[in-house]
């Protein structure tokens, strides 16, 4: 939706946006014409207000269209979060700060070629925001064949691959760790009543017996997952690499790039951890993969990134890049996520739930029971896993 500026908005806004624009075109001689700025449907991390910025500007004595990404980062204080919660802190899955640090390190300036991120065109701090001005990547394929997941999981496992942690990084104290258990979020409430939770219809739906049993046992045996992660290769990693946050691009010479967006989970963590996300994503968000193709997708999928860790020299027991992969499947999917059906409990919430993203909470809840299904299987491969690389 469109919003309108008032004047003084505008002045406050015209500078950074002349800046960002100067940049965008590489000329100092750019003069700001009509634009409007709208929200594009694609929320970002906990900290962040994503914006779509359009319009045009004179260039040199020619008229030019532009779009732009505005992306302000807000202060625990300003969004009445509290400072002192673990996930709030520099290694915290919330920081606020991060993605600003990101695109003022030299993090990304090192990402495999084949990896494209938008470029900040300009950034502003505040003591309470920071708002980054960046260039609007724009996905060429809008269902992505399973093939293409193969071609981005190939790209990831380049970056990972490439970015090995051989000790803890003292350089960059804002990167996340520990993703995995710092998604756990109040769930621990939830199983602690589940059984009556399980009472109400819309909530039975989404969690029959043998799903309740299968994530709940992954609930009472995270620690064994969790240690499994820490004791696998520690990587450079995206930390939200699924759909969303990918697109589709070609290079100028005509090969495939893939463009990875919202770095604000910018971490340390397993190998194989960032493609879980990859797979298990476009089923849940309705993009062209069923339920049922979930086994085929990661086949594709786990082909690629090994291939692209090939590529990039390392030299690790592939089953190690398996196991991050199958311990994060099992946490984020299983008892770590959102529970939609318990918030569904609720129906002004439903209500909301189902004008935001335009499916039914029914629709959703029976989607996600395959889903839980498959990531219990996962879960118990990981186990026969870890007792195997013991």
């Amino acid at each position: 939706m469109n919003q309108p500026f008032t004047n003084q908005q505008k002045a406050i806004e015209e500078p950074h946006l002349l800046a960002a624009l100067r940049a965008l075109f590489e000329s100092d001689d750019v003069i700001v014409g009509e634009w409007t700025q709208r929200s594009p449907g694609t929320p970002g991390t906990t900290a962040a207000a994503v914006s779509r910025w359009e319009g045009t500007a004179t260039v040199e004595g020619e008229l030019r269209a532009w779009s732009l990404i505005r992306k302000a980062l807000t202060s625990p204080a300003r969004r009445q979060a509290d400072p002192a919660d673990p996930t709030e802190t520099p290694s915290g899955i919330n920081y606020w700060k991060r993605e600003f640090f990101a695109y003022q390190s030299e993090l990304l300036k090192g990402l495999p070629p084949g990896i494209i991120w938008p470029r900040c065109l300009h950034a502003q701090e505040s003591e309470d925001e920071c708002v980054l001005w960046m260039e609007m990547l724009q996905d060429e394929i809008e269902i992505w064949p399973p093939e293409r997941y193969g071609v981005a999981a190939r790209h990831l496992g380049l970056f990972n691959g490439l970015s090995q942690i051989t000790q803890k990084s003292t350089d960059h104290p804002w990167l996340s760790v520990e993703i995995n258990r710092q998604r756990e979020r109040n769930n621990g409430d939830i199983f602690a009543k589940f059984d009556e939770l399980r009472q109400h219809p819309i909530v039975r739906r989404g969690w029959p017996d043998d799903v309740a049993d299968g994530i709940i046992r992954i609930w009472r045996e995270r620690e064994q997952f969790y240690r499994a992660l820490r004791a696998v290769p520690q990587v450079l990693q995206h930390g939200d690499a699924g759909r969303r946050n990918l697109m589709a691009l070609t290079s100028k010479n005509g090969e495939a790039q893939t463009g990875l967006i919202d770095w604000g989970y910018m971490g340390i963590g397993a190998v194989g951890e960032d493609v879980a996300a990859t797979v298990v994503s476009p089923v849940i968000w309705f993009q062209g993969i069923t339920p049922e193709q979930l086994p085929m997708l990661e086949a594709i999928v786990l082909e690629g990134y090994s291939d692209g860790l090939r590529g990039a020299g390392w030299q690790g027991d592939p089953q190690l890049a398996r196991l991050g992969y199958l311990c994060t499947v099992a946490l984020r999917y299983g008892p770590n996520i959102v529970f939609p059906e318990i918030l569904a409990m609720d129906a002004k919430v439903a209500e909301g739930m189902q004008q935001r993203f335009g499916w039914s909470i029914e629709a959703m809840t029976d989607r996600l029971v395959p889903i839980r299904r498959f990531v219990i299987q996962r879960a118990e491969q990981a186990r026969q896993l870890m007792e195997k690389l013991k």
